[in-house]
């Protein structure tokens, strides 16, 4: 439905944490712009959240290149996108996104600290008139038309504790405060030693990963679909660099960062921005 109101955060805010992949400390600091466009800002360097500037998607997903990069950007793009924050400056010391927990959940706390506030027009948004399909391997993506933006998403795992899981959610702040935002990054023990190998995961520790052992995990789940959840919470993250709300219903069956990014792009491709 339209109009799409759109916000800033009120006052500037931020925190500090280790980085998943890199272990080193960095910290993000939100500020309020009136824009409407969201920017990162690192080493004096300024640029747009926007899918083309993605460098990488292995295991996370980075955008911009070299010292002025910045990587795993997904839970805090999708915290911002549900909550309809469309303005503000994202200032990171350091080269990459602080994982806290796991999860958006901090991210969102941080934003509701902070408060929002509406600045003017209507926030951007995507429609398509007809169904938009990628698939790669066993894994694929599917958008029909929509009024809302909707994210139906499944995985399956050969794995006792997991196997196959589905979660259908539209994306609201409300349900994504609820019902996304505390899904946390998770793995699979046997993964732990080839991720250290391929230098990936050097801050990864069970305060701020789930991890599925043989017949237990590492901590308790906070919801019995945890994994998928998250899947949801990849999902809207990523999509988010289209720069504008999708207006579709996304069928996201075993997704990944990197087919997330290239579905962004096959959307803007193939859809109409409108405010």
């Amino acid at each position: 439905m339209f109009p799409h109101p759109q916000y800033t955060v009120a006052t500037p805010v931020a925190l500090e944490g280790v980085g998943l992949h890199t272990g080193r400390t960095a910290r993000v600091t939100i500020s309020p712009s009136e824009r409407g466009s969201l920017t990162f800002i690192r080493n004096g360097h300024r640029f747009p959240v926007d899918v083309a500037q993605v460098s990488h998607t292995t295991r996370c997903t980075s955008i911009g290149g070299g010292d002025c990069g910045v990587s795993t950007v997904e839970h805090l793009l999708a915290s911002l996108s549900a909550l309809n924050v469309t303005g503000a400056d994202l200032g990171v010391d350091g080269p990459e996104i602080p994982i806290l927990d796991g999860s958006a959940a901090g991210f969102v706390r941080l934003l509701r600290q902070a408060g929002l506030r509406e600045i003017p027009g209507n926030r951007r948004c995507l429609r398509i008139t007809q169904p938009v399909w990628l698939e790669e391997g066993a894994c694929s993506l599917l958008a029909v038309p929509s009024e809302t933006f909707r994210v139906t998403a499944g995985v399956s795992y050969r794995h006792p504790l997991v196997g196959v899981q589905m979660s259908d959610i539209v994306v609201g702040p409300e349900t994504f405060e609820r019902e996304v935002a505390p899904a946390r990054t998770f793995g699979f023990e046997e993964e732990l030693e080839e991720l250290a190998r391929r230098g990936l995961a050097l801050g990864g520790s069970l305060e701020n990963a789930l991890v599925f052992f043989s017949d237990h995990t590492s901590s308790p789940l906070r919801f019995p679909d945890e994994p998928v959840r998250h899947k949801v919470l990849d999902v809207i993250g990523d999509l988010s660099l289209i720069g504008a709300l999708p207006l579709v219903h996304v069928w996201a069956i075993r997704p990944s960062h990197k087919l997330n990014v290239a579905f962004a792009r096959l959307l803007l491709e193939s859809g109409e921005i409108i405010s």
